[in-house]
């Protein structure tokens, strides 16, 4: 598996795609690790000004992972720290896709 989320800088604009096209980039808790990874990388480069999130593939983002999902209702698997990490910045950690730019 290459890189989840893949970004790239140029002209102040950063562009991050989401890559898990055979997934319809779906976020898995590994994607979603990524996300935050790529906010953290992006919020220290001081000439970005734009950030354009795309998915790479037929589909933008199918929304989480259904078994990803499922492991977390099993109480199988916890939800990320990301509810710590962004605890002030999250609105709605499941829908709200550009939550890390808010």
């Amino acid at each position: 598996m290459g890189e989840l989320v893949k970004i790239s800088i140029a002209d102040h604009i950063a562009d991050v795609r989401f890559n898990r096209p055979e997934k319809y980039n779906a976020l898995s808790f590994d994607m979603i690790d990524a996300m935050a990874d790529a906010i953290n990388r992006l919020a220290k480069e001081p000439g970005v000004r734009v950030v354009v999130i795309s998915g790479e593939g037929k589909s933008f983002c199918a929304g989480l992972d259904v078994e990803n999902f499922a492991a977390l209702l099993s109480g199988e698997k916890r939800f990320p720290h990301l509810t710590e990490r962004y605890q002030n910045r999250i609105t709605n950690i499941y829908q709200h896709v550009g939550y890390g730019w808010k």
